[in-house]
Order: structure tokens, then sequence, then C-alpha cells
């Protein structure tokens, strides 16, 4: 049996519907008179897609009732007064193009749109983990200076940034990240997943990167990738023209000569008999002893699998500092083992 409490609730009235572009896709964000949800003050609320608002008539004036996920995500839970009216936008509001719709969801197909070059810079960034300063703002400034490609940022200097009108210190030490980026060691499947390629993750990344090395990936085929465990005609499809079309990027980049840690090929894996050989482990939260890479690099050697996230087949979920509710409500409820970081290492050594 489990005991489940109800956050507490407030309501509040939309003020407007913000459109942002993504990588790909154009989402809507709630904008709402400021409320009180569970200690904070909320503004903003996320709108999900273009489907959401409309399936809960969410549009300027509408009155909705809100929440505070796990006690941290704004989330709407009820729509108490229907808008009268939602607008749909037709065209980027980056660049303008005419938007595509793909089911629920908007999508800007122009190759030249300022506001999915700022995310696409900020997703390498927030993908590869070992570097700062790069955040949305530093990588709407780039954009706004004509700095839209990954090949660009990286042949910045100090001079360019101060021409931007970033401090001569900030400069400096945007410099310095940038080498930090090439220099400091990175797993080959975050550097291949934070092209932002669809349907090619960490995830997909580390396993097909477990046949191929990443600068073998170049021409590789549909019926190539096909032919891994995971991978099906759809998504091998998609991956395959999109390695082509970025490949001139992809190439550049690897070519910068970043410090890897490459993948292990399964051809060349020993095969590891342990307590956790086969199992599906995610790591989460913050660890005292080491880094989560450290923990799924540990479980890959001793023949576990680690995810991303918890789900049905998830076996094991190690647990360091400051565990969101929501993951530890589904571990409990999926029937996973919880190990603390000390109960983890105690096990694997």
């Amino acid at each position: 049996m489990a005991l489940k409490r109800q956050e507490a609730a407030a309501q509040s009235v939309v003020r407007e519907i913000i459109w942002q572009v993504g990588r790909k896709r154009v989402t809507p964000v709630i904008h709402i008179e400021p409320v009180l949800v569970s200690g904070a003050m909320v503004s903003k609320v996320t709108g999900h897609h273009k489907g959401y608002l409309t399936e809960h008539g969410i549009g300027k004036s509408a009155k909705i009732e809100l929440i505070r996920s796990g006690l941290v995500i704004p989330k709407h839970c009820s729509t108490l007064k229907r808008s009268e009216q939602i607008d749909i936008p037709t065209h980027c509001p980056a660049c303008e193009s005419e938007l595509v719709i793909n089911g629920d969801f908007l999508e800007c197909h122009s190759a030249d749109c300022a506001g999915k070059a700022a995310s696409k810079i900020g997703h390498w960034f927030s993908i590869l983990g070992n570097a700062d300063l790069f955040g949305p703002k530093t990588c709407d400034v780039l954009v706004e200076h004509g700095v839209t490609t990954l090949e660009q940022v990286y042949e910045q200097t100090a001079d360019d940034f101060e021409a931007m009108g970033f401090g001569a210190g900030q400069s400096a030490n945007l410099v310095v990240q940038l080498e930090r980026s090439r220099t400091e060691e990175v797993e080959d499947y975050k550097l291949l997943g934070a092209f932002g390629i669809h349907d090619l993750g960490r995830g997909d990344s580390r396993k097909l990167l477990r046949h191929y090395r990443i600068a073998d990936l170049e021409g590789i085929t549909a019926e190539q990738i096909k032919a891994i465990d995971g991978f099906g005609q759809k998504t091998s499809d998609s991956i395959s023209r999109q390695l082509a079309e970025r490949w001139p990027t992809i190439g550049h980049m690897i070519g910068l000569g970043f410090n890897l840690i490459q993948t292990p090929l399964a051809s060349e894996e020993v095969v590891v008999e342990s307590v956790i050989t086969g199992k599906n482990i995610v790591f989460t939260g913050k660890m005292e002893a080491g880094s989560r890479d450290d923990m799924k690099r540990k479980a890959l050697e001793l023949g576990a699998k680690p995810q991303g996230g918890v789900n049905t087949k998830t076996d094991i979920l190690v647990a360091g500092a400051n565990v969101g509710k929501v993951k530890l409500d589904a571990a409990q409820r999926h029937g996973v083992q919880i190990l603390s970081e000390q109960e983890f290492w105690a096990l694997v050594n």
C-alpha cells in the first residue's frame, strides 16, 4: 500500500502564451499572474505543445489550477475557465518561416533559424557537460552576432568575444572553457549525443558506438544501424540520413581533437560475471564519493546496463542526495530495488 499526498494547489489567470524555439520544435510557455504555490512564487508553467493548449482550453484570460510537481516543477492541473480564443502561431517567432504541424507539435524546418541555432549550441555544451559559461544568454549573444554553428563557436578568440559585448575577463574565460571542453576527458557517446540528432540521444549513441567508432559513422547505412539490437527501421533510416546531413560538422568537430573516452566495442568486451550482470540500473541524485559517470562506467564494466530513467525494466535505482520524489515513487511503483551510493559500492566491491 502507498499513501499519496496531493501537493497544495493554487489558482491563477493566464496573462499570455509565449512560444519558444527549441532545436526543432516550437513549444508554448504559459505566463500567469504570479501566485504562491508550495512556498514559491510561480509566474510560468510549461504548456507542452499546441495540442495540450487546445485540449485544455489554455489561452489568454483562461483560469487554471496548478501545483508544483514534486514540490519543484510548476504543472497545470486543470482549467477552471477556458479561454475564448487560443492563438496558435503559423510562423516561427525567431525566423518567421512557416511552421510545420506534426501531430500535436509545431516544428520549424528552416536551416537558418536563429532560435534553433542558439538552442543547438546550448544543447551541445549541456550534453557535453565539461564546460561552463555557455548558457542560454551567452548562446543568444553569439547568434545575434552571426555565430550560428559549432564550427564558428570554436573559432572565436577573446577579442571576438569582447567585440560582442562580453567583458575582458569573461571573454578570456570563454576561451578557456572552449579549450577545456576539448582537452578534458569526455565519453564519445556524449559527444555524439550533443549534436542533437533526432532519435540519437546519449543512450542510443552509446548503443551505436558499441559497434562502430565515432569516426567510422561517416556513410553508415540504415541497414547497418538496424542490424544492431534496439534500432528499428524507421529510426535507422532517420539516424542514417541525419548523420549524412550533419557529417561536415561532425567530422570537423572530431578533427578538433576532443579527449574522448571510447565506448568499449561489443566485439572486444570480456564477459564479466558479477552480482549486477544483466541488471538495468538508474543513477540519480548528488553523489559524494565520485560522479555518476564513474558509477555508470563501473556498472558497464560489470555487465550492467545503465538507464536514463526509471521504467518497468529497471532493476536497481542508486539514489544519492536530493533525489526527486517522482523518481522514488516510480521506483517503488515498479518494485525497483533502491540502494544508496554507499550500498552500491559495497555491492560491486
